[in-house]
């Protein structure tokens, strides 16, 4: 990407620092990859990121009210997931799936407790820039779109009310890229 757009263009898995506030809208561009530079009307198609998804509900029905996940209907939906498609999210069993949500448990008291989402290479030390981090991608108009990868940690921050956090750059649009990187430093 560098050569044919100069040092302005993204880079793989790099970190970007986001309001989770400005994340409004959403976009699964499945295969574009991260650090892309794309043109045309990708972008427009984004929908709106809306606080009533399942994840969202039943994160905060479990952090903030006191449910448990069987309770907030998590274990019914991995259930069938497995049972449809053999594995979801990485989980193959039941038992990942209580390790995988007890993970999440430990990173929401974490998060609580030090009022801020830490970037990969501070949770795992041999990840690569921020490789696996929330996914967002931007807008022709420089612009954040969640690219539906961390739904999980982007509900931490937004129920925990985190205004600034690590995310893996997606795809940029072509026109955003003179100035991009400015709206996430």
């Amino acid at each position: 990407m560098r050569l044919r757009y100069g040092k302005g263009a993204p880079r793989f898995a790099e970190r970007i620092w986001v309001d989770p506030r400005a994340l409004d809208r959403r976009i699964n561009l499945s295969g574009a990859g991260s650090g892309v530079v794309l043109g045309g009307g990708w972008d427009q198609a984004a929908k709106p990121l809306r606080e009533d998804d399942r994840v969202t509900i039943a994160c905060r029905k479990h952090w903030l009210e006191g449910y448990t996940w069987d309770e907030a209907g998590v274990f019914d939906h991995f259930a069938k997931a497995l049972e449809k498609r053999g594995q979801r999210d990485g989980c193959r069993t039941m038992a990942d799936v209580r390790a995988r949500y007890e993970r999440l448990d430990r990173l929401f008291e974490q998060v609580k407790a030090e009022g801020l989402l830490r970037p990969q290479g501070e949770i795992a030390p041999w990840s690569f820039r921020e490789y696996d981090g929330i996914l967002v991608h931007v807008d022709r108009h420089g612009r954040p779109i969640f690219g539906r990868r961390g739904c999980h940690r982007l509900a931490v921050a937004r129920l925990l009310e985190i205004e600034r956090i690590p995310a893996q750059v997606g795809v940029v649009h072509e026109k955003a890229l003179p100035d991009w990187r400015a709206a996430f430093q």
